[in-house]
């Protein structure tokens, strides 16, 4: 193997593929980059088994050839050098890195013992605008859950409905739900998609500055192939059942409330300020045409703050965590805040007003 280079190419490639790899992999081999070339095309490939990325890099071949680099040290290598051409060359096991200046040797592994990748050439795919699939990602990836015990919860259960497919997220204490209207046939079944996948995927969509359309496709044993330009994405899904989530989705309210989102947000952090020695819990109280936010402790003292609002049916107070509220209320863009509450212990659903594709539903808290 045998290419040119220039710096600012590789070292942009290199710093998107070699993020997704562990300081302390579970096989040594995962800490490794792909190098290859085929026909002309320089390609660079890296794994966590959860996520694969492979991009491809602008590069003059002079000689075929594949190798497997450490791929952080061979990152930091590149970012030292100046931008200009670089040489690389594959001399036995050893691979050059050479500039007018410069010159370094790293050791490599065999391209055989890179991980083993699923075939998706044959696999029929569907066209997403970028902008579609960030709106969905956005408003459910902020309530995936971190508990190592329950993986279904650390990931997205990404579903197909008759209105097209549904993004759902929950930590056990929260759930967020968006729809897509009109795409369909994304993947065969439901499925888990992890967290970490996918916010590598919004992480490339963002990169790219420019509205795009992203192809997904789904392979034999039920990975999705996300196609950004020139990288490809493969995430593995989790195995197992997700959830009932429906379950806990109220089908009518007693109290519904709409006030001013940012109002609202501000009332939240400043009641939430009170609340530190109450693990963060809140009360939030619907009247007629006003709600009150509020928060006391003994050590800290007491503040209430009041705002105007459209309050529709019986009333109520609930008992809220104000972190939970504060990063619901973050993921809405919309002017108004619609509250519904079913009860002191029944779940809160927050939506935007004439927008029924996506609600966030909080469990409030026995006080």
């Amino acid at each position: 193997m045998h290419i040119t280079i220039l710096q600012e190419h590789l070292c942009k490639t290199l710093g998107k593929t070699t993020r997704i790899l562990s300081s302390k992999p579970q096989l040594p081999i995962l800490s490794y980059a792909l190098l290859s070339t085929t026909k002309g095309v320089t390609t660079i490939t890296t794994t966590n088994i959860e996520s694969t990325i492979r991009t491809i890099v602008p590069s003059k071949v002079k000689e075929e050839g594949s190798v497997c680099i450490p791929g952080k040290l061979f990152l930091e290598l590149i970012q030292s050098l100046p931008n200009q051409t670089i040489d690389i060359m594959l001399d036995n096991e050893s691979l050059i890195i050479q500039t007018t200046n410069a010159k370094a040797i790293l050791p490599t592994l065999s391209a055989g013992e890179f991980p083993s990748l699923p075939d998706y050439s044959s696999s029929q795919g569907v066209t997403l605008e970028s902008t579609v699939l960030l709106s969905g990602l956005h408003t459910v990836l902020p309530f995936v859950s971190s508990d190592e015990s329950r993986p279904v919860l650390r990931g997205v259960l990404i579903e197909n409905t008759e209105y097209g497919i549904s993004f759902v997220s929950t930590d056990g204490y929260r759930l967020s739900l968006k729809r897509l209207s009109g795409v369909k046939n994304i993947m065969q079944q439901s499925t888990i998609i992890p967290s970490g996948s996918l916010i590598e995927i919004i992480r490339n969509i963002v990169e790219e500055k420019e509205e795009k359309t992203i192809q997904v496709s789904e392979t034999v044993d039920g990975q999705l192939f996300f196609f950004i330009d020139d990288t490809h994405i493969m995430t593995r899904r989790i195995d197992g059942e997700y959830p009932n989530y429906k379950k806990i989705i109220p089908q009518s309210f007693i109290t519904e409330a709409r006030c001013d989102r940012k109002l609202f947000h501000q009332a939240v952090k400043s009641a939430a300020i009170f609340a530190r020695d109450n693990v963060g819990i809140i009360k939030v109280s619907l009247e007629q045409s006003i709600i009150h936010v509020s928060a006391s402790a003994p050590s800290l003292g007491e503040n209430t703050i009041s705002l105007d609002a459209r309050v529709e049916g019986e009333g109520g107070v609930i008992a809220i965590n104000s972190r939970f509220l504060l990063e619901a209320l973050s993921v809405f863009s919309s002017e108004d805040i619609i509250i519904r509450i079913n009860g002191v212990l029944n779940p809160v659903m927050f939506t935007a007003p004439d927008d029924d594709s996506f609600f966030h539903i909080i469990m409030p808290v026995r006080v």
